[in-house]
């Protein structure tokens, strides 16, 4: 008995370093993510016990098409404020479920084939580029309307 408490005193101080560790990466500003939410070692406790910003839910609940669970888990989240991404989204039937039960974000090949670094800065900027004329065009349609 005296080893088991002991190893349990021990992977407490490890819990309780890493949370110290994972507070300070937040006070630098940097969110934190649990990858493959609902797999693995990911469990519930775990979002009050760490400082996480999203869950980015497991490919595997989409493909299986687990909808259920991937609503609670949205949910959930929205609950405790935190973000959803949901991975694995690779049809326009996908993305409508998912859309439907107000999960609002997801990650897969429905969106885009995955890209380099350049191409990615493209993307990143087309989209910055595709805002600004956007945001001058509503501009320029008050400065028409207020001249009529």
């Amino acid at each position: 008995m005296g080893q088991y408490t002991q190893a349990l005193k021990t992977v407490r101080s490890i819990a309780d370093t890493t949370i110290k560790i994972l507070n300070r990466f937040k006070q630098f500003g940097l969110q934190l993510y649990i990858d493959d939410f609902g797999t693995g070692y990911s469990t519930l406790s775990r979002l009050h016990d760490f400082p996480v910003d999203v869950l980015k839910i497991d490919r595997s609940f989409v493909h299986h098409e687990k909808w259920v669970l991937i609503e609670a888990i949205c949910r959930l989240a929205e609950t405790l404020a935190k973000d959803v991404i949901i991975e694995g989204v690779e049809t326009v039937e996908q993305f409508t479920a998912l859309k439907n039960m107000s999960c609002h974000k997801g990650q897969g090949y429905y969106f885009s084939r995955p890209v380099d670094a350049v191409r990615a800065t493209e993307i990143f900027a087309e989209s910055l580029i595709d805002k600004k004329l956007h945001q001058l065009c509503l501009i320029n349609k008050q400065l028409i309307s207020s001249k009529s």
